[in-house]
């Protein structure tokens, strides 16, 4: 595995946790609370892991300074999503509308990532790198998930 696969893989998992917050018609409270906090976890420990390992490798090479802090900042963008549903305290339309919001924006970053930093990265890495990359990144995510 290298660390698209890897990544996109994550991507992933994160959408398929929106739909299933999503899917809720009239979820119970804990339920949605037990899966916004995975989503949060994994939204938390993804923008870690990838900033710490893939965004600091590409940070090594010229010209990449402004697709590190385009992502950095969209991450930035969904942590304070993040934080305005922890904090949320209305009505379930309301809710829906702000988790609808966070799910675009991380599937705008997905889109950006997947096509902007990931082209550019695979001009960069070697095969062998972007392998690399990937053990690193998933040490790193073992670590935050301990």
């Amino acid at each position: 595995m290298d660390i698209y696969a890897l990544l996109s893989g994550d991507h992933r998992r994160v959408l398929a946790l929106f739909s299933r917050l999503e899917a809720e018609e009239s979820p119970a409270e804990t339920e949605r609370d037990r899966l916004f906090h995975e989503l949060q976890a994994e939204l938390s420990i993804h923008r870690e892991a990838e900033e710490r390992i893939f965004y600091a490798a590409l940070a090594g090479f010229p010209g990449t300074g402004d697709l590190i802090d385009e992502s950095i900042e969209e991450h930035l963008d969904l942590a304070e999503l993040i934080e305005d549903l922890r904090d949320f305290d209305g009505d379930e339309t309301e809710f829906l509308n702000l988790l609808a919001e966070l799910r675009e924006e991380f599937q705008h970053h997905i889109e950006f990532e997947e096509e902007e930093v990931f082209n550019t990265a695979r001009r960069l890495l070697t095969d062998e790198d972007a392998g690399k990359l990937a053990e690193e990144m998933q040490r790193e995510r073992n670590r935050l998930t301990a």
